[in-house]
Order: C-alpha cells, then structure tokens, then sequence
C-alpha cells in the first residue's frame, strides 16, 4: 500500500545517507564480522505478519531452540520485570511479554549469541547487554507515561534494546579503535561519540541503524538508535521515539548501568529539549520509571 511503499524509500534514503558517509565507508571497509539476522526473529517476524498468525505458533518456535527459550525465561524471570512467581514455560512467557517485546527480546538475544565470546578491556558483552535491557524497559515506561500510546511504547522498547548494537561490531571487528576511543574518551574526558568520531569518523550508533535499516526495521527506530546521543540532528517537534530512548540512556547512566570503565556520565541535550518544548518533564519521567528526581543543571 501506499503508506509501506512511502515509509520503506524514506527508510532506503535514510539509510543510503548514512552509509554514504566518508567514516563509514572506510569503517565498514574493515567490518569483517557483522551479525546476521537472527534466523528465529525471521521467522517469528513472517509468522506475526501473517494473517493467521499466533503466539501460540510464536511460543513452539522459541521452544524448538534451547539457547533462545533459555534467554527468553532468564529476562522474563528478570528484575526488569519484577514478577512474583517464575515461568518456566516458552508460551506462559510470550503471552506475558506480548508479540512486539518477544519479538524484540529475539532480536537482541539473537544478535548477542553471535557476539557471547566477546571481550575487551574497556567494556564486556554482558555490561552491553545488561544496559540496553535496562534502556529497553526505561524507554517503554516514558512513553507510556507521556503519549499514553502502547503501540508506540513497544517500540521504544524495541528501540531501547538495540541502540548500542554497534558497540558489539566494533568490538568484534576493530579493537585497536575501541581501545583508542576509551583512552580518548579518560584522557581527554570526552563524551563516547566525540571520542568514537575523532578515532572512526562515525559513531557506533550510526553503525548499528546502518545494519538494521538493510534489515528492514522502521525509520523511527532507526532514527532513535542513530541519533540517542545527538537527538537535534532531527527535525522533532514532540515527544517521539527518539525521545523516549534519549531520556532512557540518560536514566540508565544516572542510575550506575552504563557501559566503558570511566564512562562519563551521559546528558540531556538541553537544545533538543528546548526543541520538543519538554524540558520540565524530566523528573516526571524519573517518577515514572521509579527513579530519584533530580535538580537539572540547567
């Protein structure tokens, strides 16, 4: 229809724009190992969009995998989500995430297992993983409290749980560089992206929507994993995906589940703030994801 047909070139050109950038060009030039889509999220993706789709399909799929059903129950069983009682089942879990966060959890898990021997001395999988759960559930809970919009809120969730993706490519493919980055990012106390453009040309937010626009995600979750540290290189108005994902890496850090050794702590951008007229919704966001409130420096 229509609608697809508009949404997929504004994707395309998106995405051609990006990788059309002199640092990323020469980055993915020495990008020897980039994750495939995981196979069970395909399959999971074609069996929802179909007209006969069902979670219960969806949960026998999960269940024919033993590393992805394990996954699944160790996040259900999570703090993040603070049940009261275990599940132990693949289709008790899928019916309490729902279709959009199952699907999402495939994602991450799916792209984290090619990446599970991954080491570097600056920042591990684990931490990575760790904190875009923790980004994931945070983003979905602003939105809900700002737009009220459910629908919207999945995928922030979405959003949230890959926007450091690229952190894992560049550790997987160029470990000099991480190692440059995080001696920039102590010595000379840079943020992660002046750190990352001053050694790549690029950043690793860039990396990761490049790789998940040729996987067909929306612009809207691409637009907030590319852009979550630097949210004014959008023309947004309002409250938007991008939003929720900014806010939520901020809170992330505020509450100690960053990633790095000597990670400086990461900030609003006030000018973006300024931009969607939401500045004074900050704490109101903190309340709702049950965090403390906080005096703004600005």
């Amino acid at each position: 229809d229509a609608v697809t047909l508009s949404a997929t070139i504004q994707r395309l050109a998106r995405v051609q724009e990006w990788m059309s950038d002199a640092g990323m060009k020469k980055l993915l030039a020495q990008c020897r190992k980039l994750p495939a889509m995981p196979r069970l999220y395909s399959q999971v993706t074609t069996e929802l969009n179909s007209p006969e789709g069902s979670l219960e399909v969806v949960a026998r799929l999960i269940g024919q995998d033993p590393v992805m059903t394990a996954k699944i129950l160790q996040v259900v069983n999570s703090a993040f989500f603070g049940l009261g009682r275990e599940i132990t089942e693949p289709y008790e879990a899928v019916l309490f995430l729902g279709a959009e966060r199952t699907r999402s959890l495939l994602l991450l898990a799916g792209v984290f297992t090619q990446f599970e021997d991954l080491k570097h001395p600056g920042c591990s999988a684990e931490q990575i993983w760790n904190h875009s759960l923790l980004v994931g559930t945070l983003a979905r809970t602003i939105t809900v409290a700002e737009v009220k919009n459910v629908k919207l809120a999945e995928a922030a969730f979405t959003a949230g749980l890959i926007h450091d993706m690229g952190k894992l490519i560049l550790m997987a493919n160029v470990p000099a560089m991480c190692t440059a980055i995080e001696q920039l990012h102590t010595a000379k106390q840079l943020t992660q992206r002046e750190a990352e453009l001053q050694v790549l040309g690029t950043t690793h937010a860039n990396l990761a929507a490049c790789l998940l626009g040729n996987w067909g995600l929306p612009l809207p979750v691409l637009e907030a994993v590319a852009w979550h540290h630097c949210p004014t290189l959008s023309k947004d108005a309002s409250f938007t995906l991008l939003t929720a994902v900014h806010a939520a890496n901020v809170f992330a850090y505020e509450s100690g589940t960053g990633t790095g050794t000597a990670a400086l702590p990461e900030r609003f951008d006030h000018e973006y703030l300024l931009q969607i007229e939401l500045g004074e919704r900050r704490n109101d966001w903190r309340k709702a994801c049950g965090l403390p409130l906080k005096q703004e420096e600005d």
